[in-house]
């Protein structure tokens, strides 16, 4: 199991998330903590490959903002989360 963090400093622009993935992918990582993703609001998605992100980030801007992104492989052991402030 690796799990690791990284400062992406933003994920807004378009096939940002694919890149992530994509050096996910490479370095097997299981778990990537994400900082300063810069998504408003509270939620979770799935990507192309399979991989689950769950994030919260500003209610109003785009600032600031965490999230995670677990290997398709580990998604299921992921039973809830809870985001706080």
């Amino acid at each position: 199991m690796v799990i690791a963090t990284w400062n992406v400093r933003t994920l807004r622009e378009s096939g940002k998330v694919d890149v992530l993935v994509q050096e996910m992918n490479q370095l097997e990582w299981n778990i990537l903590g994400i900082s300063e993703m810069r998504w408003k609001d509270i939620g979770e998605g799935t990507t192309e490959d399979g991989h689950k992100i769950w994030f919260s980030g500003g209610e109003r801007n785009h600032e600031r903002g965490v999230g995670f992104l677990v290997n398709k492989n580990s998604k299921n052991s992921v039973l809830e989360y809870t985001p706080v402030s």
